[in-house]
């Protein structure tokens, strides 16, 4: 993957912590669905998605990673993979302007 001035990108696509696992996104869409779908996790993330909108956002966020080298991770335990959650970073457009540089 190369930068926009043609140089190489680093890209770390898995994190660890003593109890967490982190791994950008890839098939994930049945925990992605169920945390969309719980109204109190999605009460500060902008409302409920059906699974055709999780599709969606799985599929922008799995583009971003290809195009940024970076982007949103699901969070899952250390000790039994449970599924816990999602966060990370992305390149946003506000107002017209590229937020992201």
């Amino acid at each position: 993957m190369a930068d926009k001035d043609g140089g190489e990108m680093l890209s770390i696509t898995t994190l660890h912590t003593d109890r967490l696992i982190a791994t950008s996104l890839a098939e994930d869409f049945d925990d992605l669905c169920n945390m969309h779908q719980d109204p109190r996790v999605m009460a500060t993330l902008g409302g409920l998605r059906s699974a055709e909108q999780t599709q969606r956002f799985l599929r922008e966020n799995l583009d971003h990673w290809e195009k940024h080298g970076y982007g949103i991770w699901v969070f899952r335990q250390q000790t039994d993979r449970r599924f816990v959650g999602r966060g990370g970073l992305r390149n946003v457009t506000l107002g017209g302007k590229n937020e992201g540089k």
